[in-house]
């Protein structure tokens, strides 16, 4: 009896370990499929950020160079608004936006706060098959919430990172500073290309802004730093700062 009723602990036990693994299994699955539609979804509203910005020459004259792929951005409304980094697109003497099918489409900027390293894009038009990302509300967002970032990280157009939120960080507001600075410090490593890329959450709004340069001067090592979407909406769309 005893041997038999070890067997069928033995059995019972191989039953709920295998039970369970199949359960973790099909939740990894489903929460790949999950990310895979998402991006899908949001996707086309990402934007490569092209400029062609003035660079000094031997100290003395200036010319314009082209420079590549240096930045990305989302499209936010349907009337062609993008947001992206103001890095990016400072003292750019022309802008152009890319679309993910590679229609490009000339684009000025109409609104920057170099503080937030946040900038606002007026496209000339907008393509058919472009789609709006939605701003969502970034107070929402708390500490180990999984994100993910979209962008042309080194140059290679929609790339896809997920992250964590590891930390919310908050300045006060100054003179120089219309709003308090909020900052998400993501896990994921930022490159150039990222900076004015969007960070989704798991709905797929826009939750942050990606910011290269404040990442570089951030002291924590490999730290990605992104401003708040509500932040970029209130210094980009509630109270623009012309250029």
């Amino acid at each position: 009896m005893k041997t038999i009723s070890s067997q069928l602990s033995g059995i019972t036990i191989a039953k709920i370990l295998f039970l369970s693994l199949g359960f973790i299994l099909g939740a990894n699955t489903l929460q790949a499929q999950s990310q895979r539609d998402l991006f899908r979804r949001v996707m086309p509203s990402v934007v490569i950020v092209h400029s062609e910005k003035k660079t000094a020459v031997h100290s003395a004259l200036e010319t314009s160079m082209p420079t590549p792929p240096i930045g990305s951005g989302a499209l936010i409304s349907a009337d062609g608004q993008v947001l992206t980094s103001a890095s990016v697109v400072q003292g750019a003497k022309q802008v152009e936006v890319e679309f993910f099918n590679g229609t490009r489409v000339s684009a000025r900027v109409v609104a920057s706060s170099p503080f937030a390293d946040v900038a606002l894009l007026q496209l000339e038009r907008v393509p058919e098959k472009a789609i709006v990302a939605k701003l969502g509300d970034s107070s929402l967002t708390a500490i180990g919430d999984q994100v993910f970032m979209v962008g042309s990280s080194a140059g290679i157009a929609q790339s896809l990172a997920v992250s964590w939120v590891s930390a919310r960080l908050a300045n006060e507001k100054t003179a120089d500073a219309p709003v308090s600075l909020e900052l998400l410090q993501l896990d994921a490593a930022v490159k150039t290309g990222n900076s004015g890329g969007p960070v989704f959450n798991l709905k797929g709004e826009v939750i942050g802004i990606v910011s290269h340069t404040l990442t570089k001067s951030n002291n924590a090592a490999r730290a990605g730093l992104a401003v708040t979407s509500n932040v970029a909406r209130k210094l980009m769309l509630e109270g623009k700062k012309r250029q």
